[in-house]
């Protein structure tokens, strides 16, 4: 989710959530293209995130979120997507996929629901280039319902090709910071300092084209703690991390 309509790839470079998570639930289509230069949409969905054994309901998500795509010329386009996260019942429960960063009880349960105001943004340059075909500028922001450190940001960019066949390539970066209470702590990307929030820090990637539907992704994040005082984290030093992958599509 998120809003990633024009290109699913901006999916990996989310603030809110990891790339493998796929949630149960339902979810409805509406686009609209009013011209060729404007195209509305509307995203409702609704998500069960949990079975919960403690008796307090099941935790589940309501995600509305709507936007627009813009190309008011062939070399300019941009698209804006706010989101609203109707979090239920998260609040006296627990998940066993945590990371244990959000505020808890004496119980160790989530005292927030983490119900959440999302905005995305992109705005993208197209080029009559060989070398370089695209730029683009990525941002999110978010605000949940938490009583202090309940935001988070992401501002990158990517530049180069959409990577089909041999000598495409494409860079990717990435500087994020999501606060304690900002969002749900079993939900973030899991290689971005072990899926937690009340973090922040750099991600970048360069994605090479080997041949058609084959490429190779080295990836680097360099993440830490936002804030050491109120943190759960079993440790405050600095994490890198290098990523290698080769990918086949077919």
């Amino acid at each position: 989710w998120g809003g990633q309509f024009k290109d699913p790839l901006f999916r990996a470079k989310d603030l809110l959530w990891d790339s493998d998570i796929r949630p149960q639930g339902v979810a409805a289509n509406y686009k609209n293209k009013v011209s060729d230069a404007f195209t509305f949409f509307f995203y409702p969905a609704w998500f069960i995130l949990e079975d919960s054994n403690h008796g307090k309901g099941t935790p589940n998500m309501g995600v509305f979120q709507a936007g627009a795509y813009v190309e008011p010329t062939s070399s300019f386009w941009f698209q804006v997507a706010p989101s609203y996260y109707l979090n239920n019942d998260l609040a006296g429960n627990s998940f066993p996929y945590s990371s244990e960063t959000n505020t808890r009880d004496s119980q160790g349960n989530l005292i927030y629901d983490y119900r959440a105001g999302v905005l995305d943004l992109w705005i993208g340059l197209n080029f009559d280039s060989s070398f370089i075909e695209r730029f683009i500028f990525t941002g999110q922001y978010v605000k949940s319902d938490a009583d202090s450190n309940d935001s988070g940001w992401l501002a990158g960019f990517r530049i180069g090709h959409k990577v089909k066949k041999l000598g495409d390539w494409e860079i990717w970066y990435n500087y994020r910071e999501l606060e304690k209470d900002a969002w749900p702590d079993f939900l973030p990307d899991s290689d971005f300092y072990d899926g937690g929030t009340n973090v922040k820090g750099h991600n970048a990637s360069l994605r090479l084209g080997l041949a058609k539907g084959v490429w190779f992704d080295l990836e680097y994040y360099r993440t830490e703690i936002l804030d050491v005082a109120p943190s759960n984290h079993t440790t405050s030093e600095p994490e890198n991390l290098w990523q290698f992958d080769l990918n086949i599509k077919f």
